[in-house]
């Protein structure tokens, strides 16, 4: 910002959460690593991995013929 702790469009009060602090960040990122990453390992066998980069109706067609669900 121009002036500190002021939004150069607004001028209302800049602050940064606790959450969003580098160490914050940092923590979270080690905990993600160590309890919940090492779960994709685990369940990997019962996986279904569809692209969702795509319309919606192509999406609920993968995970349908995916799941063998008639539609």
């Amino acid at each position: 910002p121009k002036l500190p702790d002021k939004c150069n469009r607004c001028s209302s009060e800049l602050y940064q959460r606790d959450d969003d602090k580098p160490e914050t960040i940092q923590r979270r990122f080690k905990v993600y690593l160590e309890q919940t990453a090492t779960l994709k390992d685990y369940y990997q066998d019962r996986l279904i991995n569809i692209d969702g980069n795509t319309k919606i109706e192509t999406v609920e067609q993968r995970i349908l013929d995916k799941l063998k669900i008639p539609h």
